[in-house]
């Protein structure tokens, strides 16, 4: 797959950007923030710079249920 990163390449105890959320997911930014907003995954916020993360383990879920 080059260097593109799949689910299975996914950490579980992993945190990842969004950009890299949706790079592993292979869906867009906006389908993801979306999906947030719903409730079907949850984005956790590091405490030094209060930017979203999502962990690897949600990343999965997420994967398992919707797509």
């Amino acid at each position: 797959v080059g260097s593109e990163m799949c689910i299975r390449d996914s950490n579980p105890a992993g945190r990842y950007t969004i950009a890299k959320t949706c790079e592993i997911l292979g869906i867009n930014r906006s389908t993801l923030l979306r999906h947030t907003k719903a409730g079907h995954i949850k984005a956790q916020r590091r405490k030094s710079t209060n930017r979203p993360f999502y962990t690897g383990l949600e990343i999965v879920k997420f994967w398992q249920v919707a797509i």
